[in-house]
């Protein structure tokens, strides 16, 4: 019954760890190609299209998930 119970208590301490862990990790990207042109927000004008009105092309925010 002793084994049993510290069994139980190892196990537990165990998972409570694995559940508390976490961990944090970064990405440096070098270069990103937006090839289809599609813009993170509405009012850009996709690459390569020139605006309705004549205007000079906005800079797309691109974004990604």
């Amino acid at each position: 019954m002793g084994r049993l119970c510290l069994l139980l208590v190892v196990s537990l301490s165990l998972l409570t760890c694995q559940v508390l862990s976490s961990g944090v990790f970064e990405l440096k990207l070098q270069e990103f190609l937006n090839k289809k042109g599609i813009a993170g927000n509405a009012n850009c004008c996709p690459a390569g299209s020139a605006h309705p009105q004549g205007h000079q092309q906005c800079e797309c925010k691109t974004f990604f998930r």
